[in-house]
């Protein structure tokens, strides 16, 4: 801290009064300490005489002057070294003091950087974090996008067989009121030929005459009513009444009995796709 001047004077104490100087200390300064020591000795045995009385009290007189000024110049002397030395301690704190503040501020400087890095890291982190759950809910968005769009294609196949079948349904509703009307027409002209063979039957029993040659048309009045009598027959047993419309050819030729084991018509042999019962009245 001091530098280690080596021509800094710093007295050597010895004892409780005695002291050495470097070889290097003022002359003036030895001289005023060698006097002061003669004075001293010369102080415990004074020696007076008659003849040189005065002359020995000029010489003191002398000595004790000498010694004054040599003991003032001392004291500038280690003021001068006083203040060399306080302003080696100023300037050792000072540079205490810049050492210190220095020190502070690399700890901070690190401190600082320590505490970006951390922070850095972290954001590194959630970012990565934030991404991949970013992904995986892009994945889940297609995924549920994918079925969402096969469920809409479904729903439009749904919806047309839906419509289709509607079609379907008002077409045999359209078809079964049609044959309902060929069929009340039918009846109707059927009743209306038993009723006029009723009438001729009648008319043959009370005459002998046959003027209508009724006679010789009876066999085809007979096969006229067969024919109507198998068209309300089925086609497949020969017994029951008939009630099952086949579809596209739309030939009322079954009972519900024989429509399991049809899969053609038996009046034209179209194969059949759909069929549909009506009720007679």
């Amino acid at each position: 801290m001091f530098r280690n001047k080596s021509n800094a004077a710093v007295p050597h104490f010895f004892g409780s009064s005695h002291f050495q100087f470097p070889a290097d200390a003022p002359n003036q300064l030895q001289l005023c300490v060698n006097v002061d020591k003669k004075a001293s000795v010369y102080d415990k045995n004074p020696v007076s005489t008659g003849l040189r009385l005065s002359y020995d009290d000029d010489e003191r007189n002398s000595t004790v002057s000498s010694a004054s000024g040599s003991i003032a110049i001392g004291s500038s002397m280690f003021s001068s070294l006083n203040v060399d030395i306080e302003r080696e301690f100023d300037q050792s704190r000072k540079e205490l003091e810049h050492y210190v503040r220095m020190q502070e501020e690399n700890l901070l400087q690190g401190l600082r950087e320590i505490g970006q890095r951390h922070i850095t890291s972290c954001l590194t982190y959630v970012e990565n974090s934030c991404i991949k759950k970013l992904h995986q809910k892009n994945l889940e968005l297609e995924t549920v996008t994918c079925k969402n769009n096969k469920l809409v294609e479904l729903t439009k196949q749904l919806t047309a067989e839906a419509q289709n079948w509607c079609n379907i349904a008002k077409y045999n509703e359209s078809v079964a009121n049609a044959l309902k009307t060929s069929l009340e027409q039918a009846m109707q002209q059927g009743s209306n030929q038993r009723s006029i063979v009723g009438e001729n039957d009648v008319d043959d029993a009370a005459s002998c005459v046959d003027p209508n040659n009724f006679l010789c048309n009876s066999g085809e009045r007979e096969r006229s009513n067969s024919v109507c009598t198998n068209a309300l027959t089925c086609r497949s047993c020969k017994s029951k009444e008939v009630c099952i419309v086949l579809m596209p050819c739309r030939h009322l030729c079954l009972c519900k009995a024989c429509e399991g084991f049809v899969s053609a018509c038996p009046v034209c042999r179209m194969a059949t796709n759909a069929s549909f019962e009506v009720y007679l009245s």
